[in-house]
């Protein structure tokens, strides 16, 4: 702040300079005008207000505080569906590909807006770390290090992510030294395990840290990734005596009923059901709040870490999806990398600040290690066959590079694992329709979730009718 105070750059030209998750409003005084911006993948939550018919304030605020109308998308159930234009109402998700400045005429306000790269004005154009569709753009290192492998190479560049986002991890909240500074979000997945070794070869011996595991269910919560976690846990010990904690945190439809306005507002102005299931997992799992698979005496545990790792950016970028795989085999190579280029371009839209929205609601931050700057520009540098494979099985082929390092870190089982979407675990384990979901996008999403059960069964059963606590 000092620097965009004192300095004699632009704003420009030291924001540029900032690497990391970050969002920033600033007051030039010495021009009289406010500038607004974020981080090119939008880790950040910024939304901004323009004046219309029924409000005529210019805002700009981490959070949406004007009345909303809400408007729901069904994208037929399907978590990665591209719907990065669903943002419906005043407010909308302030681009990343520039910068942008507001000044005042009187009553008026100027707003003018400020590419990082006037070549490239538009968000569709701006790609900062290359494209894969420019081959003039793909160098490696791998010429200059041909002793090094591409796993080994990934490893370093990771850890050195990793590494700056755990260290000087803020005091717990509660300021007892011996609750967790740390928390990962975790399904016991190939993206999570691989965050959580490294964390333990960053962190100090003595520090526990939190695995915070999500699972829906009706009593019995028994669910994939319960077991993957399990599992993945199980893992974690063989290779290091660190105090893992595995917090179980179980959701029922109740409970997810009583918070389903506060996760809607948190989405919007994203809207699609997709949406609202992703968000109501990511929500509760920030939440922290349930028990540790060891404790014999079955306590309410509440995660204290004010940090949470986040895995996402490995899938856009690594071949992770299912349609990654179904655009490689029926249009080729080339038609993969459009989808990963497309993929990791529109995070700031589709996902990140929503999900800062989400975690930040219960004074936790995410951190990103996979879309650190020098791992973005690493991946992009390596030859699609590094990064995934599809001629070879589910489990194999997909985020090739990955599995190979969670091999380097002593991982087994996990590095096997095929992906599973997060609304998958939602809503197949449900032995009931959520009534919140019911009610609120109607018998269309009972279609789409439950195709094998009539209608009638749905909405006429008892189990879905409304109630005050759902």
């Amino acid at each position: 702040m000092n620097l965009l105070s004192h300095s004699n750059q632009s704003i420009q030209q030291i924001l540029k300079q900032i690497e990391g998750e970050w969002a920033i409003l600033f007051w030039e005084n010495n021009k009289s005008r406010w500038w607004a911006g974020r981080s090119y993948f939008g880790q950040r939550s910024l939304l901004i207000h323009l004046p219309n018919e029924s409000c005529s304030s210019l805002s700009i605020s981490s959070l949406p505080f004007d009345d909303i109308i809400f408007s729901t998308v069904d994208n037929n159930g399907k978590e990665d569906e591209e719907q990065e234009s669903n943002q419906v109402g005043p407010w909308e998700e302030l681009v990343t590909s520039s910068m942008f400045s507001i000044t005042f005429d009187g009553n008026n306000a100027i707003v003018e807006e400020h590419p990082w790269d006037m070549e490239r004005i538009n968000q569709e154009e701006y790609r900062p770390f290359g494209s894969r569709l420019n081959k003039e753009n793909l160098k490696t290192e791998l010429v200059s290090q041909p002793s090094i492998s591409i796993p080994s190479m990934l490893l370093d560049i990771l850890m050195d992510s990793v590494k700056r986002r755990v260290e000087n991890l803020p005091m717990p909240k509660n300021g007892d030294l011996h609750s967790s500074k740390l928390g990962i979000l975790f399904s016991g997945g190939i993206d999570s395990m691989v965050l959580a070794a490294i964390a333990n070869l960053t962190l100090p011996e003595g520090e526990s840290i939190d695995l915070l595991n999500v699972a829906f269910g009706n009593g019995n919560f028994d669910v994939p990734d319960r077991k993957t976690g399990l599992d993945g846990l199980q893992e974690l010990r063989a290779i290091s005596e660190r105090d893992w904690r595995f917090v179980q945190v179980n959701v029922t439809p109740n409970l997810v009923s009583e918070h389903q306005s506060q996760i809607q507002k948190l989405i919007y102005p994203r809207q699609t059901v997709m949406d609202m299931t992703i968000g109501a997992a990511l929500w509760f799992a920030a939440r922290g709040e349930g028990r540790v698979s060891d404790d014999i005496s079955n306590n309410v545990y509440i995660c204290q870490s004010k940090v949470l790792l986040d895995g996402l950016g490995a899938d856009e970028q690594l071949g992770g999806y299912g349609r990654h795989r179904v655009s490689f085999k029926n249009h080729g190579k080339e038609r993969l990398e459009m989808e990963l280029d497309l993929d990791i371009h529109r995070l700031w839209i589709r996902n990140l600040g929503r999900d800062d929205r989400l975690i930040s609601d219960h004074g936790r931050e995410a951190r990103f290690p996979f879309l650190d700057e020098k791992v973005v520009k690493f991946l992009h540098s390596l030859p699609i066959e590094e990064i995934c494979n599809f001629s070879e099985p589910p489990g194999t082929g997909d985020k090739k590079v990955l599995r190979q390092v969670g091999k380097l870190l002593g991982l087994t089982k996990s590095v096997s694992l095929t992906k599973r979407a997060i609304q998958v675990s939602l809503f197949t384990t449900l032995s009931i329709k959520l009534n919140w979901i019911s009610l609120q996008f109607g018998s269309r999403v009972n279609k789409v979730l439950f195709p094998s059960v009539p209608s009638s069964k749905i909405n006429g059963s008892s189990m879905f009718q409304p109630t005050q606590n759902g």
